[in-house]
């Protein structure tokens, strides 16, 4: 007759289970924390890579577009060129005629910035540069999509009667329409890539209504007076229906 098991040998034998249990709950834990690291790393190299891609963006902007009334800063994903001076007539959408050697000058070098050159066949050497991040944009099926988002903005003076549009609101949301579809055309690019949006003087760069010197105040209504233009730059699946997305964007 065999030895009798105590109690906790009984249950050390029944729960004998519990120890490669754990150990496969500890592997798979370990697996999953590994990739997510993979994973987060892989996502930092390429937000480091567009990173570098709209450095370089604003250098060649800032380099070939020289005018007084045009500031390009570099924004958190993208870049943004602000236009004052007299863009429009008054409480007009339509373009000054005067601009538009600015705009074609502003749209030709926006079209050969590497931002929107990463896949383009013309410019083997940037294509080469990007080897890195066009590899992990592909193995993820993902694509960069640049969106050129074009805002307008007005000063608080209210409109005159007998005009087209009712408030500020309004003449906001047509001017950055009007500015898109002329850079639309010069540019080439789909209007896919493209949005517009208004204002109206709901978004100052300074706050007029505590300035009281009259000249102060003039000054601070034109610099609230401006059309920016951002290029945004994000990571986005790609779709089966824009082909031309491998070519350039």
């Amino acid at each position: 007759m065999g030895k009798k098991l105590s109690s906790d040998e009984l249950w050390a034998k029944s729960n004998r289970w519990a120890i490669p249990y754990a150990d496969l709950v500890t592997l798979l834990l370990t697996f999953f924390v590994l990739l997510l690291v993979i994973l987060n790393e892989d996502e930092k190299l390429v937000e480091k890579e567009i990173s570098k891609l709209l450095d370089e963006t604003e250098e060649v902007l800032k380099k070939n577009i020289r005018n007084k009334n045009v500031e390009i800063i570099r924004e958190d994903k993208g870049v943004k060129i602000t236009l004052r001076g007299k863009i429009f007539p008054s409480a007009s959408d339509k373009i000054n005629d005067r601009l538009l050697p600015l705009l074609q000058n502003i749209g030709g070098v926006t079209v050969n910035a590497p931002l929107f050159n990463i896949y383009s066949k013309n410019d083997p050497v940037n294509v080469k540069k990007r080897r890195s991040l066009i590899k992990r944009l592909r193995d993820k099926k993902d694509t960069l999509f640049v969106e050129i988002r074009v805002e307008g903005h007005t000063d608080d003076l209210p409109l005159p009667s007998g005009y087209n549009f009712e408030n500020n609101w309004q003449l906001s949301s047509a001017r950055s329409l009007s500015m898109v579809q002329l850079l639309a055309n010069i540019t080439g690019f789909p209007a896919s890539r493209f949005s517009a949006l208004g204002y109206g003087e709901y978004r100052p760069e300074i706050q007029v209504e505590n300035i009281k010197d009259r000249k102060k105040r003039a000054e601070a209504r034109a610099r609230n007076r401006r059309v920016e233009i951002y290029l945004d730059a994000t990571v986005q699946k790609k779709k089966l229906t824009e082909p031309d997305l491998e070519i350039t964007l």
